[in-house]
């Protein structure tokens, strides 16, 4: 880094926007910790934790494709002046990759494993 950037940045994290930017993350962060949302999903965080690494993708897959899959319902139930203008096709595409990787979730959980042997390339 430059001497004028650092000079930059220090003066912007000493200036007021910066300061009120610092104190708006901390009252946030300390307003979830407290929050009754925080609480209930300490467990979910655990327990999905806890799980292999194939079955997390796989779940996390799951729970997409089956939003994609009811966003076109809902989508029908929207005022025609909020609806989104995005075309059904869309959805089905993503409804077909989040099946896809759901089947193959065994694959690409070895593929991102961070233990696996390097490849040979080239």
């Amino acid at each position: 880094m430059t001497g004028e950037f650092e000079h930059v940045r220090s003066a912007f994290w000493s200036s007021l926007p910066a300061r009120l930017l610092l104190r708006t993350g901390s009252v946030a962060q300390s307003a979830w910790r407290s929050s009754f949302f925080h609480a209930k999903s300490k467990p979910v965080v655990r327990a999905m934790s806890a799980m292999p690494l194939a079955q997390r993708i796989q779940s996390a897959a799951v729970v997409v494709a089956v939003a994609a899959a009811l966003q076109p319902l809902l989508m029908w139930m929207m005022p025609a002046a909020s609806r989104p203008a995005m075309p059904i096709t869309v959805f089905i595409g993503v409804v077909l990759i989040a099946a896809f990787v759901a089947s193959q979730a065994g694959q690409l959980a070895r593929f991102l494993s961070p233990d696996r042997p390097p490849s040979n390339v080239g």
